[in-house]
């Protein structure tokens, strides 16, 4: 179904059934149908509020995941935006320059990759994890960033390491968030509780 335009209506014109299911209800439909065409549009991806923790291991695991559906991040020669965040908390008391690294991935590729040092505390820290995965100007081309924000004291310092990946976003495809403790202790924990991802057009 395709877009028309609607008719030019002169003063004391009877409305017709058919223009009407043109001009108004199949304009509707197409609207809803083609909303990605639409710039700044937004549409809930994801969205799960279960917890998970990671504790006494230096294995990367997964925090949330979700499946990008086909034709997502470049249509209609417009860059689009997987925009997410996942809420969380973070106790580090194990030691001086604890590093904890997030990754973002997509598909079979790591786009970002954040290191934070976390100076020790007894204390709880509260995190925010936000994250962008960028259409690059073909279906092939992809970028992205994972941070932490907004900046927490105990946070010492972040590095980041971005790739472009070159993965088919014509086909469905995993969104992926890790994070990993450099090294195993029982007082070095993350646990994310709320995650939201969103799809946002660009221009």
């Amino acid at each position: 179904m395709a877009y028309t335009a609607p008719t030019t209506l002169l003063a004391h014109h009877k409305v017709l059934a058919a223009e009407w299911n043109t001009d108004v209800v199949d304009n509707i439909v197409y609207l809803h149908d083609e909303g990605v065409t639409m710039t700044g549009w937004q549409k809930l991806l994801d969205a799960n509020h279960a917890t998970v923790t990671i504790a006494n291991t230096a294995v990367e695991t997964t925090i949330r995941q979700f499946s990008l559906a086909a034709n997502q991040l470049y249509v209609s020669s417009k860059n689009s935006v997987v925009r997410g965040q996942i809420i969380g908390t973070a106790l580090q008391n194990a030691g001086a320059n604890w590093k904890l690294a997030l990754r973002l991935k997509y598909g079979g590729t790591t786009v970002s990759v954040q290191e934070s040092v976390i100076n020790a505390s007894s204390d709880t820290i509260p995190l925010v994890i936000n994250f962008d995965l960028i259409g690059n100007g073909a279906t092939n081309s992809q970028v992205g960033v994972i941070y932490l924000g907004p900046a927490h004291g105990n946070i010492a310092s972040q590095v980041f390491t971005n790739t472009t990946a070159t993965e088919d976003s014509t086909g469905a495809l995993n969104v992926t968030i890790t994070a990993q403790w450099e090294t195993a202790s029982a007082s070095a924990t993350l646990s994310a509780y709320r995650h939201e991802a969103y799809l946002v057009l660009g221009a």
